[in-house]
């Protein structure tokens, strides 16, 4: 359709913004079709990972949630020093 490849991207600048219907790109066929899946959060659920495909070619969901766990948790107490530090401030 007219498009070209360059370095493993449509046209050399496919990227995250195709999630949400590139207008540019539409021309050469690309469509933003999203992977859609429906869950109930409750009280159980830890966090919820959006992420782009990107992250999906590099972790499997158990490695995400492997690698983002800890990360999370190391936020959660920063967070609740700095709470601590203004309210004491």
């Amino acid at each position: 359709a007219g498009g070209h490849v360059e370095g493993g991207r449509l046209c050399g600048s496919l990227e995250v913004s195709r999630a949400f219907g590139d207008v540019r790109l539409k021309p050469f066929g690309l469509i933003a079709t999203p992977d859609v899946v429906s869950f109930k959060i409750g009280r159980e659920t830890e966090f919820i990972l959006l992420a782009c495909d990107g992250l999906w070619r590099v972790f499997s969901g158990v490695q995400a949630v492997e690698w983002l766990r800890p990360k999370l948790c190391d936020m959660d107490r920063r967070r609740a020093a700095l709470g601590a530090q203004l309210r004491s401030a």
